[in-house]
């Protein structure tokens, strides 16, 4: 059955029909596999940035011109509802058809397009939605959808990132939620997007070292109040495991660990620039959670963070042998991947 939904998934051009038959293959596909995979004792969860998931609509109060029908990419409702199916479809696929217990999301426009999904193809699922407007001018936010069944959120906050030298500057808020998996672990868990590297960012460094600060702040008041804490941070920080600012910020410490270095030194990523494959894309623990001390009541090893890809998710081989994630769009040009970060999974179980 697989292989033939996949196959009507690649046919996704922008007529209507098309689209229409794409989405009802996949909701055939994520309804039959979700009834028959039930169970599993883990609390799975994902990071991913799905690469400016914006609507067709102009807000007046954002800079989202880029994504209009009018635009120089030519945004429209049948690209926009392939995008919807294609990231809905690298979640079903990464959670081995299960629902995940928690995903965070970047690059996402507003609330109404993670309800397109949790309503339309993850239905099955049963995902609710964590979301708010964050200042960022281009109106691209961070958002969680998670499980109710087994992801029951306490406490949810938004927390403003500011860089004072630069008072009009405006970014993605931290997410930061408290929630209780299962029926008795607590998890503290911050959804991130750091200021970005673009070339109209100036001082992008100095601005995401702000945000660590931030972070930092955060993580310190609550081991302050319980040592034996479960943090997790993830999202997009625009920087390598290899930053020095990162590392000195968040890491030197020793009170996070970053999930992510296991990869250092390999051509392996969530986002490749000029050829070259680096994890900006992090997941970071507080230490009772990765060590064998019988402190914390979750436990997560390097081992159980995997990036995750398919086939279909990666661009055709360029000239030097690397393949790209498929991305939407190469500047103005449109492309018809699903994004140009890869996804980053985690398991996380309970201590016996």
């Amino acid at each position: 059955m697989f292989k033939v939904v996949s196959a009507a998934m690649r046919k996704v051009f922008c007529s209507s029909e098309k689209i229409i038959l794409a989405t009802l293959c996949f909701y055939f596909m994520a309804s039959y596999c979700h009834a028959q995979n039930k169970g599993g004792s883990n609390y799975r969860m994902m990071t991913y940035n799905v690469e400016n998931l914006f609507d067709c609509h102009h807000d007046s109060l954002k800079n989202d011109y880029e994504f209009l029908p009018d635009s120089a990419r030519g945004w429209n409702e049948c690209r926009l509802q392939r995008k919807i199916v294609d990231i809905s479809r690298v979640i079903v696929n990464a959670g081995g058809f299960e629902p995940f217990a928690c995903i965070g999301l970047c690059e996402v426009e507003n609330r109404a397009l993670l309800e397109r999904m949790t309503n339309g193809p993850l239905k099955r699922f049963g995902y609710r939605v964590i979301h708010q407007d964050s200042p960022d001018k281009r109106g691209i936010d961070v958002a969680l959808l998670y499980n109710p069944k087994i992801f029951k959120p306490l406490h949810t906050r938004f927390v403003k990132v500011a860089y004072p030298d630069e008072p009009e500057f405006t970014t993605r808020d931290i997410l930061y939620c408290k929630a209780l998996l299962g029926k008795s672990d607590t998890l503290h868990i911050m959804m991130c997007h750091l200021p970005s590297q673009r070339a109209d960012n100036v001082n992008s460094s100095e601005k995401r070292q702000c945000a660590f600060s931030i972070i930092k702040l955060l993580t310190d008041s609550i081991i302050m109040a319980n040592s034996c804490a479960n943090i997790i941070v993830m999202g997009d920080f625009n920087c390598p495991t290899s930053d020095r600012h990162y590392q000195k910020a968040l890491l030197n410490d020793g009170l996070l660990v970053d999930m992510m270095t296991k990869y250092d030194g390999t051509n392996t990523g969530t986002y490749c620039f000029k050829g070259i494959y680096s994890c900006i894309d992090h997941v970071l623990a507080s230490l009772p959670m990765t060590t064998c001390e019988n402190c914390g009541t979750l436990k997560l090893s390097s081992q159980n963070v995997e990036i995750f890809a398919q086939d279909w998710m990666l661009d055709k081989p360029n000239k030097q042998g690397v393949r790209y994630p498929y991305r939407t769009y190469r500047g103005t040009f449109y492309k018809g991947g699903v994004s140009d970060h890869l996804p980053v999974t985690l398991n996380i179980s309970t201590r016996k």
